[in-house]
């Protein structure tokens, strides 16, 4: 299964077939709306900046800021969903 880093690398637009096969193999058959609304949610509180901040003040390694990639993924299930 490939990442939505590695979809990004690879240069593959929101938009279009080979993101919706991405979607196909990330999601199957979830609810595809439920989760972008709870993307939406998280990128839009910070979740990242929050889940950095818990890391450092617990002394733990934070992981990559992934909010491009859930932007991308944000994005590429509204395209979705308007086809």
């Amino acid at each position: 299964m490939q990442t939505v880093a590695e979809v990004r690398k690879r240069g593959i637009a929101h938009e279009g077939p080979a993101a919706a096969e991405v979607l196909s193999e990330l999601f199957g058959d979830a609810d595809r709306a439920a989760v972008l609304r709870s993307l939406e949610a998280g990128i839009e509180v910070g979740a990242e900046r929050y889940l950095r901040l818990v890391a450092r003040v617990s002394g733990q390694a934070s992981s990559p800021d992934a909010t491009e990639e859930l932007k991308w993924l944000a994005r590429a299930l509204s395209a979705a969903d308007q086809t």
